[in-house]
């Protein structure tokens, strides 16, 4: 056999390997990873398979990538309409189709997130939600929940920059966080952004309008800086956070941390859509990634939603806003509290001026409970109600509340 006739074997020999592998990778099906936010977030990710079947004559196409995307809602525990907006998000959330970072900035409890809202987004009103740094506003709680939707998975379609975050924790004492995020480029080209680093409460002791505890609620920022990466360099930012006594004490379980890099570029946008008169500088988002400080149970969370803080009630009504200041209850008075917890057994312990009045065992507990409590007649002058809520693994949450009172029968 001459030289000419082997070299011909050799190439159609290896063209029918090629077509045999090609033929192979078509009929092989893909998986992707379900969508959502894992502690160390990679920066893109794939919506779950469908399950459905296919034509294996057809090649399988990859699933489309989905990106991280941050919503920061600007809400206050005396907004009326926040509840709504916030509602419509955390369904969205809780349904696992986006890679989604949900943080709630309650205005009117940390400072925090004051600072937040003023400088960084110039807020005008309650409630308002930036999507990744301002890329997209949504004003009110007028919104319907498919319009939303529609804008954080648009957004989650945008890639991010190629850019990875660790987080590393460790906790001191039950007071002291020590704090080291590690940032690596992985691009060709510099980078250049800010650093927030967010100290956010899982189940948050403070609660909405509603009553309803909050979810995600900013507490503090563990550092905030600007960050210069070289091409395919990386950085490690060492932070050191303690609480001050009204945080104490923590739950490490309850408790973690999000670091995000925005944009060095500034885009003008405004806090106030469609009236565009309340100007900001935003600063999209470029990677983000979360961690809890420590795997376990999260604690109950208990609301309030009668009495209102600030307001004087007639007959267990919110009447009008006290502008001078405080609580007041005139007339027969029932406390509603809401309880919200992952078992199925609670223990809910109430006292009035520290005295125990009431304690009730709900063996059947189930996600979340509205209870009542009848305030007891006469009651005059000052006093403080506390609810605590306890669950099957003895982790437990309370709130209080101060107020005046004008009851003479109930």
């Amino acid at each position: 056999m001459d030289r000419a006739v082997k070299i011909t074997l050799a190439a159609i020999s290896i063209a029918v390997l090629l077509l045999a592998s090609l033929i192979y990778v078509s009929l092989t099906p893909s998986y992707s990873s379900p969508s959502g936010i894992s502690e160390n977030n990679n920066q893109e990710n794939q919506q779950p398979d469908s399950g459905e079947s296919t034509d294996q004559t057809n090649n399988s196409q990859q699933q489309e990538k989905l990106y991280p995307v941050l919503c920061e809602i600007g809400t206050a525990t005396w907004c009326k309409h926040c509840p709504k907006l916030g509602e419509k998000v955390y369904e969205i959330y809780d349904s696992g189709k986006y890679p989604m970072y949900v943080i709630s900035l309650v205005y009117d409890k940390s400072a925090a997130a004051k600072e937040r809202l003023d400088k960084g987004y110039n807020i005008y009103g309650f409630p308002t939600m930036f999507i990744d740094g301002g890329r997209k506003v949504v004003y009110g709680s007028e919104a319907s929940k498919s319009e939303i939707e529609k804008y954080i998975k648009e957004i989650s379609q945008k890639p991010k920059k190629n850019l990875s975050i660790d987080i590393n924790i460790d906790i001191e004492n039950n007071r002291t966080i020590n704090c080291r995020i590690y940032i690596r480029n992985n691009d060709y080209t510099p980078y250049s952004g800010k650093l927030i680093v967010y100290l956010v409460e899982i189940n948050s002791r403070w609660y909405d309008y509603d009553g309803k505890p909050y979810r995600y609620s900013l507490m503090d920022f563990i550092t905030t800086e600007s960050v210069d990466i070289p091409a395919g360099g990386s950085k490690s930012i060492p932070s050191i956070w303690t609480a001050s006594e009204k945080y104490l004490p923590l739950n490490k379980e309850n408790l973690m941390i999000i670091a995000a890099l925005f944009s060095d570029k500034t885009t003008k946008k405004y806090s106030d859509p469609p009236d565009n008169e309340h100007p900001f500088d935003a600063r999209y988002l470029d990677a983000i990634s979360g961690k809890r400080l420590s795997e376990g149970n999260l604690p109950p969370q208990v609301g309030l939603s009668i009495p209102k803080d600030g307001m004087i009630h007639f007959m267990s009504r919110p009447a009008l806003r006290n502008w001078f200041g405080g609580t007041v209850l005139i007339g027969k008075t029932t406390a509603n509290f809401t309880v919200r917890d992952e078992g199925n057994y609670v223990k809910i312990r109430i006292y009035m001026d520290g005295k125990l009045e009431r304690i009730i065992l709900d063996k059947n507990f189930k996600g979340e409970k509205t209870y009542t409590f009848r305030l007891r007649a006469p009651l005059f002058g000052r006093h403080t109600l506390r609810i605590e809520a306890i669950d099957e693994y003895g982790k437990s949450s309370e709130l209080s509340i101060s107020f005046f009172s004008f009851i003479l029968f109930g």
